[in-house]
């Protein structure tokens, strides 16, 4: 609502409005071996995860998806970022939805948890299928400093040129405006 007091007829009033435009972008990147062997331990990295946009996205999150028909996720450390701030990390698995792991983690620690079926206390034939970083926000120019890893095992039962394909995604939204930055990495048996 805008108010104006003309003084004498005829008199011009002028209302200037300047506003910058919204900009969103995301970055990341998934690095990981490029052939693998049955039965072998491998890990997956999480690099240049940054809010390069000109606002702050909020209920910010860091995304992994298990490509659990070729491994089984032994244990995520969970990296450091450029925002002070407390997360927490939350798993899902093939019988669950998502389950809170650990909160109130700090943004400068890095932390590493198990993601074994029976550390998590999980049941017969269940196993993690995802793993997600929650922030309250990513204000423009947060980052990663140190990556998240995750650590899996490739399944022993492989077959040779069996593609594992891993994929990750980061985002949030602005108002209504969803953002989000997806990447993978394809391995080779």
């Amino acid at each position: 609502e805008l108010w104006a007091e003309v003084r004498h007829d005829g008199d011009i009033v002028r209302f200037e409005f300047l506003n910058q435009s919204i900009t969103l972008d995301l970055t990341l990147q998934k690095k990981g071996p490029n052939q693998v062997s049955p039965g072998q331990n491998i890990n997956y990295n999480l690099l240049d995860i940054s809010n390069r946009s000109s606002v702050t996205l909020e209920n910010f999150y860091i995304h992994d998806r298990i490509p659990t028909d070729a491994v089984r996720v032994s244990k995520v450390v969970t990296g450091t970022y450029s925002e002070r701030m407390t997360y927490r990390l939350t798993y899902k698995t093939n019988y669950h939805d998502y389950r809170v792991l650990a909160e109130n983690l700090s943004t400068k620690n890095s932390y590493e948890y198990t993601l074994h079926s029976n550390a998590l206390g999980l049941a017969n034939g269940e196993y993690v299928t995802d793993v997600r970083l929650e922030f309250p926000k990513a204000s423009p120019g947060f980052k990663s400093e140190q990556n998240m890893v995750v650590f899996c095992q490739v399944l022993p039962t492989l077959p040779k040129d069996y593609v594992i394909v891993n994929r990750a995604d980061i985002g949030g939204p602005y108002f209504q405006e969803w953002e989000t930055k997806n990447t993978s990495w394809t391995t080779t048996v």
